[in-house]
């Protein structure tokens, strides 16, 4: 299986504008219509690799710290977490927010990386709703080729190592 280190070997072979493939193009809000963003290494003050840039807007370019794709990779590793956004219906939200279906419900549990990252890494309570960052960190992991992704399933799952 791929592990967090054969991720961080293909970090390190990105350049500042690598692009990424949605696995499923947005159909509403701002990124409407996009198939692809792009992705940049992060450094620390002391020019350590610390994590992603992701640009899936111009304007809004967001980090994505190291340790949230060395807890995913791990939880995966060790089959403790497949689903790799929600079960069930698709979740309706209002800008980066998902509105109406609290991390917890049946529909946003605890065993996806969205509720994963948002209760373990981000801290967020049971009961809160989240920012939506399982589709980007999902992406990622399939360009990394950490993962493969069952399309209309919202499952993640690892690939076997050549």
């Amino acid at each position: 299986m791929k592990t967090y280190q054969d991720f961080i070997n293909w970090l390190e072979t990105i350049d500042d504008t690598t692009t990424i493939e949605y696995l499923s193009p947005p159909t509403s809000g701002k990124n409407k219509g996009k198939t692809n963003f792009t992705v940049s290494r992060s450094f620390n003050d002391e020019n350590e690799l610390d994590g992603i840039i992701v640009r899936e807007t111009v304007l809004n370019p967001r980090k994505l710290p190291l340790k949230v794709f060395e807890l995913v990779i791990t939880l995966l590793t060790n089959n403790r977490l497949e689903y790799s956004a929600y079960k069930g219906k698709t979740i309706k939200r209002e800008g980066k927010k998902s509105i109406g279906i609290p991390l917890g419900n049946p529909e946003l549990e605890l065993d996806t990386v969205e509720g994963i990252v948002a209760h373990k890494y981000y801290h967020t309570p049971i009961g809160n709703t989240v920012y939506r960052r399982a589709s980007t960190i999902s992406n990622i992991l399939v360009a990394a080729g950490i993962c493969t992704h069952i399309y209309g399933e919202g499952i993640l799952k690892l690939v076997k190592r050549n």
